[in-house]
């Protein structure tokens, strides 16, 4: 019995982290395999642009304008415009590998951490089989435990797979709120172009162009990762229109019709940006979490009586009748079924979590990846005395 609590204990406290081990690494390792495929591309179309000759650098842009005299010259900005924004538009597919190289890179660290904190979870499942092996050989103590195990399965899988949904809908919102940050940025940078020195003014504007691409990136990754939702701010066609008018930059800011209408294109993204943050804040904490925290406390509830039983059903076997709390259970053997270890339970086909009734929401908010049947987050604490007290809301909100 005692070995029993302990590695429930410690099962407990691996499953409490957040986020919960495998939903994070089924996350993580789909995330890292499309920067593998947004890498890939981005390297290539830096290929093609290396292939029509060198000067992709901010220094060859800045060393290109001022031999031109572009500075405050608007016939001249107008008549090299082209020229400038192909130069331009060379910088920002090496800007744009260098971010997704970085975001590669914390990626695969990621994996690797998350891969060790599942493998240690799965060698304590497998201990806590091993133990109620060796008590109860093969079969189950009792048909309610087998019952009850089944159960349990089934909620977790589908708590599993909707606290997929909401970590994701939590990755992409972080994304969107950074690009808040980036484009705040960007605008004061722009909005300081008009009483520089030619040098700085040119250090401003490529700071603005960096921030905003980054933005850029950033919602487009959070589209990325809720393909199946539609954006109500920050479309496809506006993101389009911002993207051509970085493009543009460093004419633009030459000619004052233009500075100012660039500038105004820059703050009515940020506006949206805000706004896209804003709704999806009010889709995870209005809908997604409340519905995640009912199943959660029903995974607690069935946690709890299957626990409950399985210590009744230890001190029965170990002869001790002194603490029974339930009625005395048939005797071990009596269960005709072959105990399942966790692996296998996980691995078996014919259970679908489509099968429980979601909220209409849902549908449109969940991506329905498939998430390994891992358990993780069970709610409650064990107390100073040893006793297990439930909690009744899920964790706070999880970390990056």
């Amino acid at each position: 019995l005692e070995a029993y609590m302990e590695v429930d204990r410690a099962i407990w406290r691996e499953e409490q982290q957040v986020p919960a081990p495998a939903p994070a690494l089924s996350f993580a390792t789909a995330r890292l395999e499309a920067l593998n495929t947004e890498l890939q591309a981005a390297e290539e179309r830096v290929a093609a642009w290396s292939q029509s000759g060198d000067g992709g650098s901010d220094e060859s842009l800045w060393r290109v304008i001022l031999e031109l005299g572009i500075h405050r010259n608007e016939e001249r900005a107008t008549e090299h415009e082209e020229f400038i924004s192909t130069i331009n538009r060379q910088v920002l597919a090496r800007n744009e590998v260098a971010v997704l190289r970085r975001r590669w890179e914390e990626a695969t660290e990621e994996v690797k951490v998350l891969k060790s904190k599942v493998s240690y979870l799965q060698g304590l499942y497998q201990e806590e089989d091993s133990l109620l092996e060796g008590l109860f050989g093969e079969s189950y103590g009792s048909e309610e435990e087998k019952h009850i195990e089944l159960e349990l399965d089934k909620v977790r899988s589908y708590r599993d797979t909707m606290a997929g949904g909401v970590l994701e809908w939590q990755e992409a919102s972080m994304l969107v709120q950074a690009a808040t940050e980036l484009l705040e940025r960007a605008v004061t940078c722009w909005k300081e172009l008009s009483s520089q020195t030619p040098e700085t003014r040119f250090h401003l504007s490529t700071e603005a162009r960096n921030t905003i691409q980054e933005a850029a990136l950033n919602i487009q990754t959070a589209q990325a990762i809720l393909p199946g939702v539609q954006f109500p701010y920050c479309t496809t066609r506006e993101m389009s229109a911002l993207l051509q008018a970085v493009v543009y930059m460093f004419t633009d800011m030459q000619i004052p019709e233009r500075y100012s209408y660039a500038g105004q294109c820059y703050r009515n993204f940020r506006e949206r940006a805000r706004a896209l943050f804003k709704w999806m804040q009010d889709k995870i904490e209005n809908s997604l979490k409340k519905d995640l925290t009912d199943v959660d406390r029903e995974v607690s509830e069935v946690n709890k009586r299957l626990r409950r039983l399985r210590v009744s059903l230890i001190r029965h076997k170990m002869g001790d009748y002194s603490m029974e709390r339930c009625p005395a259970p048939p005797p071990f053997g009596g269960s005709s079924l072959r105990r399942l270890t966790t692996s296998e339970r996980c691995s078996r086909s014919g259970f679908d979590s489509r099968q429980y009734k979601a909220s209409p929401h849902q549908a449109d908010m969940l991506q329905g990846r498939t998430i390994h049947q891992m358990y993780f987050n069970a709610p409650g604490e064990w107390g100073p005395n040893g006793l297990w007290k439930a909690v009744t809301q899920i964790p706070g909100q999880w970390s990056q």
